[in-house]
């Protein structure tokens, strides 16, 4: 009785860990063709017919039933990136003092990363994935070579979300707003 139970406890901490490991943040370019062959493909299935072999599908988390012909996005395979290079993590309001948006600053050696990436994938879509979904996807419209990013999003469950992933725990999640 006692080993199954230590068992089970081993499993649910694992699977935890699994779920909430930064290194399980991944950074992946959008397919905008792939998706929109998709998006407009006759049946779900004759859409999967149509992704790339070098892409993969992946629904956005925020997404709602309402509204399940925009919930999907073809994604790279290949990872850019992942949350190992996040040092901090922060929810603050946007420049105009109206919306919410998440800040992260990466490491030097994710700074020089994330310089590269920006620098060679200007005008295309980069995706921040956590737990197989899609987070956010944002176009790239010019170099980021400072090490810091900001995201602006449409409300503050989004920018918690967001956060919460790219955290590694709760000394480096902070909220500095206040609605």
């Amino acid at each position: 009785m006692l080993k199954k139970a230590f068992l089970i406890l081993i499993m649910i901490f694992t699977a935890g860990s699994i779920l909430h490991a930064k290194d399980k943040v991944t950074f992946q370019l959008a397919d905008s063709d792939a998706t929109r062959d998709f998006k407009y493909a006759e049946s779900y299935e004759k859409g999967l017919e149509k992704i790339p072999a070098d892409c993969e599908i992946f629904m956005k988390a925020n997404a709602t039933d309402a509204d399940l012909t925009n919930s999907y996005v073809v994604v790279k395979k290949e990872v850019l990136m992942d949350g190992r290079y996040i040092e901090n993590v922060q929810i603050e309001k946007d420049f105009y003092g109206i919306k919410p948006q998440v800040n992260f600053v990466l490491t030097d050696e994710g700074r020089d990363l994330f310089a590269k990436i920006t620098k060679e994938n200007l005008n295309k879509e980069l995706c921040i994935i956590a737990c197989g979904k899609i987070l956010i996807c944002a176009m790239i419209r010019m170099p980021i070579t400072e090490g810091s990013v900001a995201i602006v999003v449409d409300d503050l469950e989004q920018a918690e979300a967001i956060r919460d992933s790219l955290a590694e725990d709760d000394e480096t999640a902070d909220i500095f707003l206040s609605i």
